[in-house]
Parts: structure tokens; sequence; C-alpha cells
């Protein structure tokens, strides 16, 4: 009878419930004594919590006339198995959606948990620029798995979103080109890190000293500035490359793993203008990476280095297009003089 009552209890769409309600989960012929011996158990265990205003049963004087039906520890005890093996996995690996899911989601996703487990055991939450597919067979052993399969939809389960971070294509790489660039002694380059901003800056190319405008397409560009020096092969002169992406803690990551593949020169101006506007508000789920950030902060002064990491610590940031066209040209103007 337990048993059923529980069974009953888990797919009953309230969370309050009475006594006599409880009563109509068992067989009529039931004797009375047997079901109020059974609900007193079920509630020690904590199944059922009692409603203390309902007042008590006046047959027996144990039992409640109401009670609140604790769903969560419920579920936690049907999932006792999936407690157990949580105290075996990585740290970072969490388990609580699948309280939420059917017991065969978590069935079919266990031979996926393993396998991540086992590289977090040997590489830690920390990744390097990727594919796409590199990242999906170094995490499972199939290179499909994020594209095709259920590697994103598994991942957010897991709590382990940043594994997704860091990925890189190898498409070419968008990227503008001054019409008298051959005449330049030195190549700059301006890489940003979102399309509206490209688009904005494409007009002022041929008025400024620099040769490209460079799309980065946020984690994109690690594997795009391998291809643009052989889509820009003049390195027959000095190269310069500036950079310019979101003041949040994404866009100081791609800027650091970038600059450990190509130098860079960080476009302090547009930064610097973006502090002077209203910043914005709800990127409060990215990881912050702290040697990236110090790097990323000794390129500023005092004042603003506390601005920045006030900024940040707020969960709050500032997008490219804080920035406004018309002061854009000017700005860019300013990194020449870096």
């Amino acid at each position: 009878m337990k048993h059923r009552i529980l069974r009953q209890l888990k797919q009953y769409n309230k969370k309050r419930i009475t006594f006599l309600e409880i009563c109509d989960f068992v067989p009529p012929d039931t004797p009375m004594e047997s079901v109020y011996e059974v609900v007193s158990i079920i509630a020690s265990e904590g199944y059922l919590l009692p409603t203390l205003n309902s007042g008590l049963r006046l047959e027996n004087p144990v039992v409640y006339n109401a009670y609140t039906i604790d769903k969560s520890f419920l579920k936690k005890e049907d999932y006792k198995d999936l407690q157990s093996y949580a105290l075996k996995l990585n740290k970072h690996i969490l388990l609580d959606a699948y309280y939420e899911l059917p017991k065969k989601v978590f069935k079919r996703d266990l031979i996926h948990i393993e396998k991540i487990n086992a590289y977090l055991n040997e590489n830690g939450l920390a990744v390097s620029s990727a594919t796409i597919q590199e990242r999906a067979y170094d995490l499972v052993g199939d290179e499909k798995w994020l594209i095709e399969g259920d590697g994103v939809k598994v991942l957010n389960r897991l709590g382990l979103k940043s594994l997704r971070e860091n990925i890189i294509s190898d498409e070419p790489v968008m990227f503008a080109l001054q019409s008298k660039f051959y005449e330049k002694r030195c190549h700059q380059h301006l890489i940003v890190e979102n399309k509206a901003i490209y688009l904005r800056l494409l007009t002022e190319l041929e008025t400024s000293n620099f040769s490209t405008l460079i799309f980065g397409a946020g984690w994109r560009i690690l594997a795009g500035i391998d291809l643009f020096t052989k889509q820009f092969p003049f390195q027959n002169v000095p190269n310069k490359y500036y950079y310019f992406g979101d003041l949040d803690h994404e866009g100081i990551k791609i800027y650091e793993a970038l600059n450990a593949k190509q130098a860079m020169i960080l476009a302090i101006p547009f930064y610097k203008a973006m502090l002077k506007k209203s910043r914005s508000s709800g990127k409060t789920n990215q990881l912050p990476d702290a040697y990236a950030l110090d790097h990323f902060l000794s390129h500023f002064d005092d004042e603003s280095q506390e601005k920045i990491k006030t900024l940040l610590a707020e969960g709050a940031y500032y997008p490219q297009e804080s920035l406004k066209k018309e002061e854009l040209k000017r700005l860019w103007e300013q990194c020449h003089e870096l």
C-alpha cells in the first residue's frame, strides 16, 4: 500500500492534499487502520508535511486532516541512484536538471556523461581553442555530437556551457581592404568583434590609416587570424593588429586567446569611450578568467581599471554598439597613435 500511495502522490498535480483524498488512492475495502498507519509512516519519512491548522483526525490523533506534498523529496527518493552517481563525478558536473526529467533521459545520456567526466578529470574546465568538431571529439569521441547530436542539450543539463566556449571556425575571414593599402610602409589591421561595428566603420576605412578592417565574429577569429595571413600575404612590411571587442568577460577572453596566437594592440580609445556610456546588464552567466582580466586591465590607467573591475563584478558590461557611428571615426584615428 505504501508504494501505491507514493506512486499516486508523485502524479498528484496539487501541492496540498487531504487525508480523504489519500484514501481514494487505495482500494475501498482497505481497513482504515491500515491507511492511518501507512499515512503516518509516509509523513514521518518526510514525503508529507502536516498542515497544522487543518487539525488532527478525531479517530486517529496522530494523522492530520491535510498535508503538503514534498515533491522534491519524492523525486530525490526516486533518484537515489542519481544521487549516489553524482558523488563519483567531477565537481564541475551537476546532475540537478535530471531530477526534473524522466529517468530514461539520464540513462540515455550516461554514456556521454562518463566520457565528459573522464575528460574533465584529465583536462579540467579550461578549454583551448578548437573547432566544434574537435571539441565534440575531445569530449565524447564523436565529432558530430555537438552539431547533429544532443551535445548542446547535454552540456546545458550538466551545467557545462563553458565547454562550448572558444569554438573556432575554419571559414575565411571577412575583411575590407583599403584601396591604397599597397602604398603603406606598415600595414595596420583593426579587428572588431561584432558585425554591427564592422559595418559602421566600413565607410571610414578609406580615410583611415589602416590597411584592413576585419570582422572577428567572436571566437571565430582565433582560426581566422591564421587564415588571414594567407588571405593578406603582404608580410614584406610590418603588420600591426589592433583589437576592439565587447567590454565583458567573453570579449576579454577572446582578446587574451587571440593575443596568444598573434600579438595584438588593444584599441584603448574605444574602450575608454565606452566607459563614459550607460552600461548594460544581463550577462551574469559568463565565466571570468582571472589571468585574462589581469592582463587586459594592465593596459589601462588606475581609474579605468577600477571602473572595469566594478562593472564586471556587478554583472554589467558594455557592448560595442554603445558607441555611435559619428564618434567611431574619431576614436579609430586615435588608435593610429598607439
